[in-house]
């Protein structure tokens, strides 16, 4: 396998992939949280009640599409992403093993596909309750003081989230050592 400290070459597919699905993942959120409040939208007269229901299930379905990007992602580039956790080497002074490094693989894409999970039934809610609001008419209205709001907050709260690992992973993929750069200059000065 990777021995620790290898340089891993930057992966365009897995970072397009991952690109993808936190683009999907902020659309999921941009819909949701200002499509029902847009008077040019949602209050006017040339859409109608069911036409902005509609358009508003695009923010369910940029969730889906972003599950489905970073799964197909953490699948595909699995390897890869073994190989770049174990090419950092050390956390302090701790060397990282080969089964420490696919149980740290593992727990990170199952942490981030259950954030983007939230976030699209989170998204699904608001759009059902649209869709079955009595009378059989659909009507898409602002959520403040509901707790659809709520939802909002939290879709926003794990789209940084997801985000924040995205960074982190790039700053990984592209060869920058951030944490052990300090750590390894300290120890060469001491020596």
């Amino acid at each position: 396998m990777s021995e620790t400290g290898k340089s891993v070459k930057f992966n365009i597919g897995a970072f397009l992939c991952y690109v993808l699905s936190v683009a999907f993942s902020w659309a999921c959120y941009f819909v949701y949280a200002y499509l029902p409040s847009s008077d040019k939208f949602t209050n006017s007269l040339e859409y109608s009640g069911k036409e902005t229901v509609y358009a508003f299930g695009s923010s369910f379905i940029a969730g889906i599409f972003s599950v489905i990007l970073f799964a197909i992602m953490a699948f595909a580039f699995r390897k890869y992403f073994y190989e770049l956790t174990l090419s950092s080497g050390k956390t302090g002074k701790l060397n990282i093993k080969e089964a420490t490094a696919e149980w740290i693989c593992l727990i990170s894409s199952v942490l981030v596909v259950a954030i983007l999970v939230v976030n699209t039934v989170l998204s699904y809610l608001y759009f059902s309750e649209c869709l079955n609001m009595p009378g059989g008419y659909p009507f898409l209205a602002p959520t403040d003081n509901t707790i659809f709001k709520t939802y909002e907050y939290a879709i926003l709260g794990n789209t940084i989230a997801h985000t924040v690992v995205f960074v982190l992973a790039v700053v990984k993929m592209s060869g920058l050592k951030l944490p052990n750069s300090k750590g390894k200059h300290s120890e060469t000065e001491n020596e």
